[in-house]
């Protein structure tokens, strides 16, 4: 395991060998590197964008191979980019999000092999403006078809593989980190305008609301025992007295964590 610090909202991030090749598994599964075949065996014979007039099957062939190829590669790379900013606030933010990153960085190269392969499309007939609305539409039925059969695929697989079964029942947060963190998550505090995520292989931080993190921690039992702290119940081990002001709750990992006079009665009677 290594650490690697991201970027400057990142903590520390440990993040597995395994984790990081689950960034790139969804693209290459097998149903996803069938659809990428089966479009480009439909846009080599078919020819879209004028490329059936100004180019030669065997060139056709390569432009397609070509094009697709940098899409993959821009679309796992996007994938990793809005991962790595967090989880989002919703799931249509986070596709739009992903979208327009794949989009912006698909766009330039698309426009570098049409010019490489001369393509009167790509030469004279388009505009940068509609190159990027081309590509954003295509990107959006892509997408979706994308998730479908991926969906589709998964959905199998969970059903015959109990343990597989089971992470579906992760809360959404675990799943969003899951790529920069493995371990159960045992707390979150507030800090600023981010969070701190503690889980039992590391921390992380990310720009959200506290508010926001705890609803994304839905179904795992947890409790707030000061308005920065949120513990999750599973890891809360202990009550230390400091003094006549001070309650401390002590966790799995060590960590004693603060509790204000609001949480402490509700708190005591939890029996730790």
């Amino acid at each position: 395991m290594k650490a690697f610090g991201l970027n400057r909202h990142t903590q520390l991030i440990i993040q597995p060998k395994e984790s990081r090749q689950n960034n790139w598994g969804g693209f290459l599964s097998r149903p996803a590197l069938a659809l990428w075949f089966a479009v480009f065996l439909v846009c080599t014979l078919a020819g879209p964008f004028g490329t059936y007039i100004d180019l030669e099957l065997p060139q056709r062939g390569s432009y397609w191979a070509l094009v697709i190829s940098a899409c993959a590669v821009c679309a796992a790379i996007s994938h990793v980019i809005v991962q790595r900013l967090g989880p989002p606030k919703s799931i249509l933010i986070s596709d739009l999000l992903l979208l327009s990153v794949i989009t912006l960085i698909i766009v330039p190269w698309v426009w570098y092999i049409g010019q490489l392969f001369e393509t009167d499309f790509m030469l004279n007939s388009i505009s940068i403006g509609r190159l990027l609305f081309y590509v954003f539409t295509l990107n959006v039925v892509a997408f979706f078809a994308f998730r479908t059969i991926i969906q589709k695929f998964a959905s199998r697989k969970f059903a015959d593989d109990p343990e597989l079964a089971s992470t579906r029942r992760a809360p959404v947060l675990q799943r969003r980190i899951s790529d920069l963190l493995d371990g159960d998550i045992i707390r979150l505090s507030s800090n600023g305008h981010h969070v701190d995520v503690h889980t039992t292989d590391g921390s992380a931080q990310f720009r959200m609301r506290l508010s926001d993190a705890i609803e994304a921690m839905e179904p795992v039992d947890g409790f707030c025992c000061h308005r920065s702290h949120w513990v999750a119940s599973a890891h809360a081990r202990k009550l230390e007295q400091e003094n006549a002001h001070k309650l401390w709750l002590v966790l799995s990992n060590g960590d004693r964590v603060p509790v204000s006079r609001k949480y402490r009665d509700r708190i005591k009677n939890i029996g730790l």
